[in-house]
């Protein structure tokens, strides 16, 4: 897959930064914003790499500026590349209007996304043209963050996808299973990936709002999955809520892991049982 070199260019007005695969035709002021901060990706991995430990790979991730719609497109099929679920795979009237309304609702106000399966950070031109130069870093910290996690421990990240899995195919096709043992393997594996999603979202807030307060961003607008839900009207958010608690539960943990030391945080990543006792709710097996 070829790397786009936004780093090292200089576009000119009215062409796209970084080449093929790009496409940013906003205004001048705008344009220079988005420049400058995607051209910052050096400094924000330096950034993460010294609240981590780890090292970031910048040639092994893809910079795409994409339109929304493509932005939700790509992002469905990562997520069908990486759990092996088909993307459009029918579901109950309510509960897909629901998803398809929260997805689309999501989508459009998110900024950037790091999308495991293309090792590819997809920012949104249709967001990007409105935000500031600080929020458009702060959003990039947390973006790069979830690459590194990806580069550092791709078993971790694919035990989540895993999970995601299971959890649908019981969901779908476990007819055969006793209504309580499938309910009670159902909360199981929610449980499981929460907790692990609640380590992996919870490292890159709280990286980001460390990353902010270091370089005294003015970020008014901070476009992570906690923000993006709670941006959507009441009755969606209802079906993000318990997610969303322990997204910010999982920050207020890794905060604490964090302060103790980066070996710490690396124990939890090599072991994924530790971390559905910790940041889980720990339901019996």
């Amino acid at each position: 897959m070829a790397r786009q070199e936004t780093l090292s260019r200089t576009p000119t007005q009215g062409s796209s930064p970084g080449g093929e695969g790009l496409s940013l035709p906003l205004t001048a002021r705008s344009y220079s914003t988005s420049t400058q901060s995607l051209e910052a990706l050096a400094e924000i991995s330096r950034s993460v790499e010294k609240k981590t430990g780890w090292h970031v790979d910048l040639s092994e991730v893809a910079v795409r500026v994409v339109s929304s719609p493509e932005l939700q497109r790509r992002s469905r099929e990562d997520v069908a590349r990486r759990t092996g679920i088909p993307v459009g795979v029918p579901q109950p009237s309510e509960t897909s209007s629901l998803a398809s309304a929260l997805v689309s609702a999501r989508h459009s106000g998110v900024v950037a996304v790091y999308l495991p399966s293309e090792k590819a950070l997809i920012v949104n031109e249709e967001s990007v043209g409105r935000i500031s130069h600080d929020a458009l870093k702060s959003t990039l910290h947390y973006e790069l963050t979830r690459a590194a996690q990806h580069q550092r421990y791709p078993e971790f990240i694919a035990s989540v996808d895993n999970l995601a899995r299971e959890r649908r195919l019981l969901g779908k096709h476990g007819a055969d299973v006793p209504a309580e043992e499938r309910e009670r393997r159902l909360a199981v594996l929610t449980d499981k990936a929460q907790a692990r999603m609640a380590l992996i979202e919870g490292q890159a807030l709280e990286l980001r709002r460390m990353y902010e307060i270091e370089a005294g961003l003015h970020s008014e607008i901070r476009m992570g999955p906690v923000e993006v839900a709670l941006g959507l009207p009441a009755r969606l958010v209802d079906i993000e809520r318990e997610t969303i608690v322990s997204y910010c539960r999982g920050q207020a943990i890794f905060a604490k892991i964090h302060a103790i030391g980066a070996h710490e945080v690396d124990r939890l990543f090599k072991a994924p049982h530790i971390v559905d006792q910790v940041f889980g709710a720990r339901r019996p097996e």
